[in-house]
């Protein structure tokens, strides 16, 4: 979890970020690291970036990865953080997440915010992507990650080679690991 607080004493609810693929399956490593440039635009407004189980720097600790445990996750960071009302914002599984929180626990957010997001269906089920089909190996290596995120991104100008180290970082860490042996 990363906070970025330009001004401590603005009254504007913190601004909590999901990210999250499908850990140990998903051909790049998601995390907090992926909203990279994007949240130095928030110009004096509080952030933090909640790394979801089997995501990031958040170990599974012998759980399997269910979206249930990251609400779970979710609620008990902003509670332990006593953030108040938070807006949430959500990308890809990270998205379901926050529409679960919100249908949940309505009484921790201002609001919800999805970002480009096919798990947020009404089902909940993903929509199969065939865009990952058949990545290169090794998963999770450099190559791997840079064709996946190349394929999911709508412009590629912010896939650089320190998002993809970054990426290959997160892929070396027990969180992603214990992740992918449990899938």
């Amino acid at each position: 979890m990363s906070i970025l607080t330009k001004d401590p004493s603005s009254q504007l609810p913190v601004t909590v970020f999901l990210q999250a693929a499908v850990p140990g399956i998903t051909p790049y490593c998601s995390g907090s690291h992926l909203w990279g440039r994007s949240l130095g635009l928030l110009r004096g407004r509080r952030a933090i970036c909640i790394d979801l189980p089997g995501n990031g720097d958040v170990d599974l600790a012998d759980q399997v990865p269910t979206v249930d445990a990251m609400v779970s996750h979710v609620v008990e960071s902003i509670r332990a953080q006593g953030l108040g009302l938070v807006q949430l914002v959500g990308h890809d599984v990270g998205a379901l997440v926050a529409l679960l929180v919100a249908m949940d626990h309505p009484e921790l957010l201002s609001s919800v915010c999805l970002v480009s997001s096919a798990w947020a269906a009404p089902s909940g089920d993903g929509v199969e992507n065939y865009a990952l089909r058949h990545p290169p190996l090794p998963l999770w290596s450099a190559d791997s990650q840079s064709w996946a995120l190349e394929r999911l991104s709508y412009s590629q100008l912010h896939i650089d080679e320190d998002l993809v180290a970054q990426c290959v970082r997160a892929a070396q860490k027990p969180a992603h690991r214990s992740a992918a042996a449990a899938m």
